[in-house]
């Protein structure tokens, strides 16, 4: 926006005009307009790079909770902004090429709360987050945000056998290796800092196949269970002695995974 200051010198009637025009702080045109020559020159108008931006949780935020922020508004001159729907506040929050739902109250009945919105909402995906807060087609400062959230703690239910099959073929006497993606409750791959690993919660129990009437026996097969941080997958080595037919089966915590019961076929060894 512009305005223009006519001077009148005496009674020549020469004229000069003073025009003035509004900058952002990036120097273009600003998109508030202050209601009058006063406003201007007081700062009595909002202005969105002296607004802030305040996030109530740490970085990584598990996925599953429920977290807010809010922003506070202030005009041009540190003063609080009072801030209501006029405004046309913006808050979009995306995680990939997803929106992410977002509740969002604006201002409020205390002198406190007058200048303020908050927002809250809960993530399922783990990864980064973007958070877009615009009032009248301008970012406020820092905006966009990028907040991260980790996934949760494997869920057995969720957790798959890479290369499921029903039957596994090995030969006698060689190690054979599965590999298990533990996941969370929302299909999220997990992932674990040096000495949270567990590998120990994970087990691998096999017994000989029985016919009708007979009772099965438990068969060592030597299973080693380590975590790769690369890959975020868990190595299943084992080895069994013996040709022969077995059922084997993978728990987690003493629950069995969804895909964990399968039947090996050992092969003598060559």
């Amino acid at each position: 926006w512009e305005f223009c200051l006519t001077i009148w010198y005496g009674m020549t009637r020469s004229v000069g005009a003073v025009v003035i025009t509004s900058r952002g702080e990036g120097g273009g045109p600003c998109s508030f307009k202050p209601g009058g020559f006063l406003q201007l020159f007081t700062g009595k108008y909002l202005h969105p790079k002296k607004c802030v931006t305040n996030f109530h949780w740490t970085d990584p935020v598990t996925v599953g909770n429920t977290v807010s922020f809010t922003v506070q508004f202030y005009q041009r001159n540190g003063r609080p902004y009072p801030i209501s729907d006029a405004d046309k506040v913006l808050v979009e929050i995306t995680q990939g090429i997803h929106k992410v739902g977002v509740v969002t109250d604006i201002g409020g009945c205390s002198e406190q709360d007058v200048n303020c919105i908050r927002c809250q909402f809960t993530s399922r995906q783990a990864g980064d987050y973007s958070i877009t807060v615009m009032v009248a087609q301008t970012h406020l400062k820092g905006s966009p945000f990028t907040k991260k959230f980790a996934p949760g703690p494997p869920c057995h239910q969720n957790t798959t056998v890479v290369g499921h099959s029903s039957t596994v073929v090995c030969v006698a006497m060689q190690q054979h290796t599965l590999l298990l993606e533990p996941r969370d409750e929302y299909h999220n791959l997990c992932a674990f800092a040096t000495g949270q690993e567990e590998p120990n919660t994970y087990s691998l129990h096999v017994a000989q196949s029985c016919t009708e009437g007979t009772s099965s026996s438990s068969v060592e097969c030597g299973s080693v269970i380590a975590y790769d941080s690369a890959s975020r997958r868990y190595t299943v080595h084992f080895l069994l002695q013996t040709p022969g037919c077995y059922r084997a089966t993978l728990t987690y915590k003493g629950d069995t995974l969804p895909q964990g019961n399968f039947t090996l076929i050992v092969l003598e060894e060559e």
